[in-house]
């Protein structure tokens, strides 16, 4: 039984009808054991007295308090020439926002959706939520219980269903509440009548205007719950599922569709084949079951003889979990092509001979010949199936130099499950040494260094966690031999340092996990550590600017190494996602504590070679103590970009109007690589939709290369690199994880070198942004009142380009002052750097019309031994304006730590 706060006064229940489940009364009964005597004997007897007399029904959550409504802010009428079409619900309101509730501004309120833009400029917004009902007929009242300020009318289906402070017939955007609200504010509650009148069987509409008193009104709210008691004796079944029942894919999750709205639900209830979902999310109808990973074959979906799946009934009937259609099973089975998934000698191994190579396919394979396997595009003499997925292929000459190993041009391998999928056929190498070192036992094979952790806060405002050190960070290590390894005497150098207790064992081809915090990342229940190996936690911390790692083996000799770095060639996502969520569109809380590792490829390769190492994918997690996603892809490292640069004829990565420009590429291996292409665009900061152009690159002397012509000052650059791999044009630089999707150059001025130079761009629409949140506080030269804060979009920040040197940087910047000096006519900027492109490891440059006096003041802080900024004089040229400027170092944890560090 779902949980509800006790938010009933005992005026309510004098004159209110309550519809109360028996489990709710009981519970409220003891959370108010606390109060007075006399308050508890009154509540307590009430409820008693309640719990044992008939129940007029129970009334279901259609839609919650802050639930996610669709929003339209009040700037114009959200629909014409029909002004009420935004009512109904076959309205358009694809463009509206999504926001939780409430809405508000200028009240003291914890979450929601502040609307930071509306004071003095508009007086109403609009909300629309669907929900469902089935079999309008059994429903026997609907209460809408809502707080405003001031006033609102709501509808359903178009039609009104409630009021409240608007005596207008037909509000619009322009019209107004009848008073203000009074205050405090409280919810009330306002009985929908006739509900068949205006509900619909399935999908219905709530749509609400909320309206001010006035424009200047000081504050505005909404927040409401929709709820219904009905009276039917038909229990709710199971309408559909998502995905729908026979073969599939992917069963990480399961959506099921009730016939209608049902509330009692727990992940425990749903079992496939046995065993319970991992977690659950929903309302009304529609429900979502997260599921551990499923083996492939058949999968049965049932339901739990102990469940307390509900429907919202006057007397709620129970969901009968051995009802025909209340049961059903998938076939599951992988989808991708089958590929190698494991060798012997394992791929890119240095062996000391090689005569035969045992192929282990993803799934099991039909068609195998021994034609179909290449060494050094030679047939291998003979193959012998050990399994169905895994064979042997004997190569009947021994071989002493370099091997490569591909697959016949046309093969007749394929998977013998029910998608059939044809063999995709990749290469690997090997290198034949006599005098060959073992090949490493324990690997580096997973590193999350910098994974998400965004501040948080309780109640009190008290940190939820202290975060001054990366705390869910960790390294897998992975056993690449064929015996168990006993870790006696081992450890873990460079960067962290730990010694492995003894007696610890790593099985052959199993996972090890080293942690930072192990409690802390045992509890990340996306990783499903339930049974594996998390040790810790270890001295020191995975840096986030690059780091080495080192496996020491009982000799204290090196077993694996691996050095990375945050920056290209590098995968820069796995740098907690490379950036900020203004650079990168993504929201880091949906994925706190989680992020993007570093996955490795090859275990035989060097584990310093950037091309070994991809991000693993944001939405599907990092995978300790399982395969990297990557191993169901590839076993040998793709081609990646290494070095990529735009140059004027002198190889100058300074470019002029004079000159054409030459964009350079170099890849890892130009091996497998086909149809190397350059893509690119100009682009207008003014504008969107630019066309973008594709042109063939040529190699010489190993560089790809294209040349661009001769553009006029200020022209900016994007471009890419793409190829062909084997599967189609795809795009290698930036990498796909990467925090941008754009290499850029851009055609400098002429410019004096007297001084640092810098160029900013912002376009106009980002100016006039800016002049909008200024104008969300009070103007120049007001006296704000004691401890007054700024409030709204006050310090938001515009994109827009800063170019030193000739190298481009995205920030994101807005003008620089206090209350009294924030204007556009000082052309004082602070400027905000992505974290994967700072400037002198700053990120926050702070370009301000002071004097030397600013100067003076800091130098003498300096020489007192304190800590202060660093300035000097730059010239910026500010959309094209030239002017001096005094750079000043931000005041942030950087500068206190520089300072410390000099102490």
């Amino acid at each position: 039984m779902p949980t509800r706060d006790c938010n009933f006064t005992v005026d309510a229940l004098k004159t209110s009808p309550i519809r109360v489940n028996s489990e709710r009364m009981i519970r409220c009964y003891h959370n108010l054991e606390h109060r007075t005597p006399l308050i508890f004997a009154r509540i307590g007897l009430f409820l008693l007295a309640l719990l044992f007399s008939d129940s007029n029904g129970q009334a279901v959550t259609l839609i919650d308090y802050e639930s996610d409504w669709k929003l339209w802010r009040g700037r114009k009428t959200p629909s014409r020439p029909d002004y009420s079409a935004w009512t109904k619900p076959n309205h358009d309101d694809s463009e509206w926002e999504i926001v939780p509730t409430p809405v508000f501004f200028g009240e003291k309120v914890t979450g929601g959706t502040e609307l930071e833009d509306m004071k003095s400029r508009y007086n109403s917004f609009f909300l629309r939520h669907k929900f469902y009902i089935h079999d309008p007929a059994t429903i026997t009242s609907m209460t809408l219980r809502a707080k405003v300020d001031d006033g609102f009318v709501a509808y359903i289906n178009g039609i009104e269903v409630a009021r409240h402070n608007v005596e207008t017939e037909k509000p619009k955007y322009i019209s107004a509440a009848s008073k203000a609200a009074s205050e405090p504010l409280r919810f009330l509650n306002h009985a929908l009548k006739t509900p068949n009148d205006f509900l619909v069987d399935g999908e219905n509409t709530i749509a609400v205007i909320v309206l001010n008193q006035r424009r200047t009104s000081p504050d505005a709210l909404f927040d409401a719950r929709l709820s219904a008691v009905s009276v039917e004796n038909i229990p709710p079944k199971v309408a559909s599922v998502e995905p729908p029942a026979g073969l599939t894919s992917n069963l990480s999750q399961i959506r099921v569709i009730f016939t209608e709205p049902v509330y009692g639900i727990d992940a425990k209830d749903l079992l496939i084949n046995g065993t319970p979902a991992e977690s659950v999310e929903g309302r009304g109808q529609m429900w979502l079951f997260e599921i551990n990973d499923l083996p492939q074959g058949k999968v049965t979906l049932s339901w739990s003889n102990d469940h307390g799946i509900v429907d919202q009934a006057q007397t709620p009937n129970s969901f009968r979990e051995n009802a025909r259609g209340n049961r059903w099973t998938y076939t599951h089975a992988d989808n991708n092509p089958p590929y190698v998934k494991r060798t012997n000698p394992p791929a890119g191994l240095t062996v000391k001979s090689l005569d035969t190579i045992e192929v282990e396919f993803s799934m099991n394979v039909a068609g195998v010949d021994a034609s179909d396997l290449l060494i050094n595009n030679k047939s291998a003499q003979s193959m012998t199936r050990i399994s169905e997925s895994r064979y042997h292929f004997s190569i009947g000459e021994s071989l002493e130099t370099d091997v490569n190993i591909s697959w016949a041009p046309k093969t007749d391998i394929t998977g013998t499950n029910p998608f059939k999928k044809a063999f995709l056929p990749l290469g690997w190498f090997y290198r034949v040494a006599p005098n060959a070192p073992p090949p490493p036992r324990i690997v580096i094979s997973e590193i999350m260094y910098h994974p998400i952790e965004e501040p948080e806060f309780d109640k009190r405002g008290k940190p939820v966690l202290d975060l001054s050190e990366d705390v869910h960070e960790f390294i897998e290590l992975h056993n690449f031999s064929r015996e168990t390894v006993t870790l006696d005497n081992w450890r873990i150098s460079g960067g962290i340092d730990y010694a492995f207790p003894d007696g610890t064992q790593v099985e052959s081809g199993g996972y090890l996990i080293v942690a930072k915090n192990p409690a802390r990342l045992a509890a990340i229940k996306e990783y499903r550590l339930t049974g594996v190996m998390v040790l810790g936690p270890y001295e020191g911390v995975l840096s986030n600017n690059g780091e080495r790692v080192t496996i020491e083996n009982d000799g204290g000799n090196a077993e694996d190494t691996v050095r990375y770095s945050t920056q290209f060639p590098w995968p820069m996502g796995a740098d907690s996602i490379g950036a900020g969520p203004k650079w990168t569109g993504i929201d880091p809380m949906k994925h706190q504590y989680l992020g993007m590792s570093l996955e490795r490829i090859n275990f035989s390769l060097p584990g310093s070679d950037p091309a070994n190492w991809v991000a693993s994918p944001l939405e599907k997690n990092a995978t300790p103590g399982r395969p990297n996603h990557i191993a169901r892809k590839r076993s040998m490292p793709a081609p990646i970009v290494t070095s990529v640069r735009a140059v004027d004829r002198n190889g100058d990565t300074l470019i002029s109007k004079l000159d054409v420009t030459t964009i350079e590429a170099q890849f890892s291996s130009n091996e497998t690589l086909a149809n190397v292409t350059l893509e690119y665009f100009y682009d207008n900061l003014e504008k969107e939709g630019e066309t973008l152009a594709k042109r063939e690159m040529k190699l010489k002397d190993e560089v790809w290369t294209h040349t661009l012509p001769k553009k006029p000052d200020r022209t900016l650059v994007r471009y890419r690199i793409l190829a062909d791999l084997g599967q189609g044009l795809q795009q290698i630089s930036p990498r796909s994880s990467d925090p941008y999707q754009w290499h850029s150059y851009f055609v400098m001025p002429k410019f004096s070198d007297t001084r640092k130079y810098f160029e900013l761009l912002i376009p106009r629409k980002g100016t006039s942004q800016l002049s909008k949140n200024a104008a969300a506080n009070p103007r120049s030269g007001y006296r704000p009142a004691k401890n007054i804060k700024p409030r709204g979009p006050w310090n938001d920040t515009v994109h827009g380009i800063l170019v030193y040197n000739g190298e481009v940087r995205d920030v994101y910047a807005r003008w620089n002052g206090s209350f009294f000096r924030r204007n556009s006519g000082r052309n004082s900027w602070k400027v905000r750097l992505p974290r994967y492109n700072q400037f002198d490891g700053q990120s926050d440059l702070l370009f301000m019309d002071k004097d030397n006096v600013t100067v003076a003041g800091h130098t003498l802080y300096r020489e007192l031994g304190l800590p202060t900024s660093h300035t000097e004089w730059v010239d910026v040229a500010i959309n094209k304006r030239k002017m001096r400027r005094l750079m000043v170092e931000d005041h942030n944890d950087r500068l206190l730590e520089k300072y410390h560090e000099d102490q």
